[in-house]
């Protein structure tokens, strides 16, 4: 399904960009209308991630769930830690013509002795607030990284939050491990709880 929906989009992008908008108008293709950046972010902007929390969301493959907790999950200690700043720079934007707004790619910088380097994947979900593919490395463990930020609920993603509340922000990594015998994870799938600032 997701290799339909993606040669879809690319067929929709060819036709964009080679002066096929008259048959564009009259099939009804989408796509061509050069939707805007979701929640503003443009090419060029920076934006701070601070990690809160991580969290555990009942009946999923990657969370705690009923009491037990999953083995791919690796919460604080492997790459992300608590009270971490992420800093993320947008790249790109995605190029998923198909929706009403076009989430961005950001870049992240090195942190913990850690380097993702974006590989330029478009990412899978259309509407993320930032995403990514990266190759990761700390010199000793090496693999393969997605990254998606999301809003939960309806506001600002910008928008402050208390110390006592929760954030309204979560962010996903998943982690693969491409080293055999490392010593390192094989895998990790966790979500935490960011809060977003605008540089």
């Amino acid at each position: 399904m997701w290799v339909d929906r993606y040669l879809g989009i690319r067929v929709q992008l060819w036709l964009c960009d080679h002066a096929f908008a008259l048959y564009a108008l009259l099939t009804g293709v989408a796509g061509c209308n050069n939707p805007k950046p979701c929640y503003g972010l443009v090419v060029g902007d920076k934006v701070a991630i601070a990690v809160v929390d991580t969290l555990s969301i009942s009946g999923t493959n990657y969370y705690a769930d009923g009491g037990g907790v999953q083995s791919d999950l690796c919460g604080f200690g492997f790459d992300i830690a608590k009270g971490q700043v992420l800093e993320a720079t947008v790249i790109s934007l995605a190029e998923d013509v198909t929706a009403s707004c076009t989430s961005a790619i950001a870049s992240i910088a090195s942190f913990g002795g850690w380097t993702w380097t974006n590989t330029g994947e478009q990412p899978v979900a259309s509407q993320d607030i930032l995403s990514g593919g990266y190759t990761a490395s700390n010199g000793l463990c090496e693999g393969y990284v997605q990254m998606g930020i999301i809003l939960t609920g309806q506001g600002n993603p910008f928008a402050s939050v208390g110390a006592d509340a929760s954030p309204h922000v979560e962010m996903g990594r998943s982690y693969l491990e491409t080293l055999v015998d490392s010593g390192c994870p094989a895998q990790c799938n966790d979500i935490f709880g960011v809060v977003l600032q605008k540089q």
